[in-house]
């Protein structure tokens, strides 16, 4: 039953994800959105290399291989400045500051090493005079990232404040309440599991199960942290959030396993070998390649949790007893989740 509770958070957030898909943003009446590089300490933006571009933007596929900071220019006229209008930036990788008409709006709380993380942040402001203005008006957004954290600027929206205030809310419970929401019940049900196979330490399957969700609750702070803390760069936090992932996709391997009350030697050793490898390559992999790795390694660990869960339904699929089909119906509604 407590596995069905955790399950079913993360199925409850990825149904409402869905609903919010075919809800886009109205367009946005900007008559340019300009980019141009800059270096790690400027505090102005440059006063050429412009180029064209179009939200969202990752200036990865632009500029390859490049870190440091990007300037976002972006242009509308204003026919009444006295009308009131709000903006939502939906998010930009990773960290940044936002300027309307030179006055600034927004500001993360570090430009440079290490990272504020607002890659799964939206943010809204109401704009007003003295900084909006009638005629045109200028946005400027300073966006400090990686290459290999696909880095840029994602959709910028202006309209009514009731508007996009909406469209705030249900961007905020999504990425943000949602995700917190779930964190807490994995953790919770982690320690819950973790006390039981404390007090009955034969039973492994507890134990196990407990491992993978204090596992993924590590993954899962990487849609929530503001910061890296406690590493001083973001390489090592993108590092340390896959070998989580990696450590949740074994340890899943070894509950189903111990569930079902059976030991497979060599396969086991087989499991840590290829995390004990996948560990020294993200710890190891240089930083351009970083984003490689964690991709690849990424898609390992999806591959072996769903071939856990379908070689659990298959070695079940003649069984009566409720709890192997509790655990297919809640495996189940994972898979629902993941594939979103």
């Amino acid at each position: 039953m407590v596995s069905c509770l955790r399950w079913l958070a993360c199925l409850i957030a990825a149904l409402t994800a869905c609903g919010s898909v075919g809800a886009q943003p109205a367009p946005t009446p900007f008559q340019s959105i300009e980019a141009a590089r800059s270096g790690w300490d400027a505090q102005a933006p440059p006063a050429s290399g412009w180029h064209r571009v179009t939200l969202p933007d990752d200036w990865s596929t632009r500029w390859a291989g490049f870190d440091g900071v990007v300037w976002y220019r972006l242009t509308w006229d204003q026919d009444d400045a006295a009308r009131p209008i709000a903006v939502l930036f939906d998010y930009w990788t990773l960290a940044g500051t936002a300027y309307l008409n030179g006055a600034p709006i927004a500001r993360d709380a570090h430009l440079t090493e290490p990272l504020s993380r607002s890659w799964n942040r939206p943010r809204r402001f109401l704009l007003a005079p003295p900084a909006l203005r009638d005629g045109t008006n200028v946005l400027l957004v300073r966006v400090s990232g990686f290459a290999n954290s696909r880095s840029g600027l994602g959709p910028v929206t202006l309209g009514d404040p009731t508007t996009i205030g909406a469209q705030y809310d249900s961007a905020h419970f999504l990425r943000r309440t949602l995700p917190t929401f779930n964190l807490g019940i994995t953790i919770a049900l982690a320690t819950f599991f973790l006390a039981i196979w404390l007090m009955r330490r034969r039973e492994a399957a507890y134990g196990w199960y407990s491992l993978a969700l204090f596992a993924w609750a590590g993954y899962s702070l990487n849609l929530v942290a503001s910061s890296p803390w406690p590493f001083a760069t973001t390489d090592g936090w993108s590092r340390t959030t896959l070998i989580m992932l990696l450590l949740f996709a074994v340890s899943h391997c070894m509950f189903v396993i111990r569930f079902l009350e059976r030991r497979f030697a060599r396969a086991e050793a087989l499991l840590w070998t290829g995390f004990a490898l996948g560990v020294i390559v993200m710890l190891a992999v240089p930083p351009p390649y970083i984003g490689v790795a964690r991709l690849a390694l990424s898609s390992a660990a999806f591959i072996l949790y769903l071939g856990v869960i379908l070689l659990f339904l298959l070695l079940t699929w003649r069984s009566r007893r409720l709890d192997h089909w509790a655990l297919n119906a809640t495996n189940a509604l994972a898979v629902v989740a993941g594939v979103h």
